[in-house]
């Protein structure tokens, strides 16, 4: 437990748990607020609102019914681990406030958890705005504070037919688990992202009640069911306890599971009990300790919007008494992947028992009028490192290396790789302004695609044949080809 300051474990006393008699606990609260303000970088009392969280309602809505909220920096939630399992999860509820619009949001907030053993700091958020009180807060506490971001449309729009975005958004309303699968560099995480954006603008208009930050993981050859699903590890005091995996994670933080570059893992071996799941039943995935009679971990579905854990305090304690500890799904949440077919050297395939629990989007290579289009946007944004006579010339070499591609590998490879060379170029002339284009793309082109290169075998010289063309990297290709041998 985080050895709070006696000053401020004194003033916690005063509000006490959730069941506790007090006279006046909005006393504490104020007393308590008073204190924190002071150890937070001199805020005015008036920027500090704290909660205590009982009953079913929602943080926001606790806080709302304060008054304070318009005014505040800093949100205190103050939460009975013992009697609310809704509270293990209220750090994650911080996220509204502090990527809301204003003026109901915060800057910082802190949750302190009472356990059998007292109050205990257990989680210290903010976002940019509130970083500095925050670093005051955390040397004060004794605990590290996480910086929380908010939902970032990206900078840039793929361009691809518009009907695989339909069937990416329909897809995503109708089944909880969706993959997008295609070759590398199409898009395909950036593709996910532009959707998590347009959601979280507004979820209703997407038959969606609210949308968090996804997690995003990027699974690989190690990953057993124990880092996918969890499984027993052994806890600090040297006892095997059951450990939640990134899947029950995201449910009890009631945010969608991104899994980036899923089939790096063999999910056929690993996914286990959520097959059954993801058909739309209750499977147990575990035990809570090795202990006779310690509580079954069951994953199954809730029949509200917002996930939900049932009985996870018990998880704490080794579950060695009390029902089964269940993690419930809401009917919002999401399972969402991008699967990447192409690099077979590299990957696993999925199955067909798994590959059917998914809808499968496929994103295709785009074709050189797209190309076209999302590199110009690349060239306006540059800026004044190259003129336009440059960019016109930049976009015309690498629009042709983008033809010699796809006339030589077809769909094998999409645009990521070329559209950075852009700002490569970019940045060389601002180190050295009299460096000649040519061996910047040359450049460019080997840091992004050298490794793809290497591997080529018999199509490299078919490709050298468009490439060495004077139009495109003319003698730069030879010294390109020279230093492939370093990165096979």
């Amino acid at each position: 437990m985080t050895e709070l300051p006696q000053r401020l474990m004194d003033e916690l006393a005063e509000v006490g748990p959730a069941e506790a008699d007090h006279d006046d606990p909005g006393a504490g609260l104020r007393q308590l607020e008073v204190l924190l303000a002071t150890n937070a970088g001199s805020l005015p009392i008036d920027k500090v609102v704290a909660v205590r969280v009982t009953g079913d309602d929602e943080l926001v809505e606790q806080f709302r019914r304060t008054g304070q909220l318009a005014d505040a920096v800093l949100g205190v939630a103050l939460v009975d681990l013992r009697a609310d399992d809704r509270a293990s999860a209220v750090s994650e509820e911080f996220w509204e406030l502090l990527v809301a619009p204003p003026p109901e949001r915060v800057s910082v907030g802190l949750v302190f958890g009472w356990k059998a053993t007292g109050w205990e700091a257990v989680w210290l958020g903010h976002s940019g705005a509130g970083e500095s009180a925050a670093s005051v807060l955390s040397e004060f506490l004794g605990i590290e504070a996480e910086e929380v971001s908010p939902i970032v449309e990206p900078k840039y729009r793929l361009e691809l037919d518009e009907r695989v975005r339909r069937m990416l958004k329909v897809s995503v309303r109708s089944r909880p688990a969706v993959m997008l699968v295609g070759p590398p560099g199409t898009g395909k995480t950036h593709l996910l992202t532009e959707l998590v954006a347009e959601i979280s603008k507004d979820p209703p208009a997407h038959g969606l009640t609210r949308l968090r930050k996804p997690m995003l993981v990027t699974p690989d050859e190690s990953w057993t069911v124990r880092e996918l699903v969890g499984g027993d590890t052994v806890d600090d005091r040297g006892r095997l306890r059951f450990s939640p995996g990134h899947v029950l994670e995201a449910i009890q933080r009631d945010r969608w599971l991104i899994l980036d570059e899923a089939n790096r893992a063999d999910l056929d071996r690993i996914f286990a009990g959520l097959f059954t799941w993801l058909s739309g039943q209750t499977v147990e995935v575990g035990r809570a300790s090795v202990e006779p009679g310690a509580s079954k971990i069951l994953l199954g579905w809730a029949d509200t919007p917002h996930s939900q854990v049932i009985g996870v305090s018990r998880l704490r304690r080794g579950g060695v008494s009390g029902g089964p500890i269940s993690y419930l799904a809401g009917t919002d949440w999401r399972l969402l992947g991008t699967y990447n077919a192409v690099d077979a050297q590299r990957v696993f395939r999925f199955g067909q028992a798994l590959g059917r629990r998914f809808d499968h989007i496929p994103v295709p290579v785009p074709g050189v009028e797209a190309f076209i289009r999302a590199l110009r946007t690349r060239l306006d944004d540059l800026g004044p490192a190259l003129g336009e006579p440059e960019k016109e010339t930049l976009g015309s070499i690498l629009s042709a290396i983008y033809r010699s591609h796809a006339e030589v590998q077809g769909d094998a490879m999409g645009p990521a790789a070329l559209l950075s060379i852009p700002h490569y170029v970019a940045a060389g002339r601002r180190d050295d302004g009299v460096v000649p284009l040519a061996q910047l793309v040359a450049e460019g082109y080997l840091s992004s695609m050298g490794t793809w290169l290497a591997v080529l075998g018999d199509d490299l010289d078919r490709l050298g044949e468009g490439l060495r063309r004077e139009n495109v990297l003319g003698g730069e290709w030879g010294w390109v080809h020279s230093r492939l041998r370093e990165l096979q």
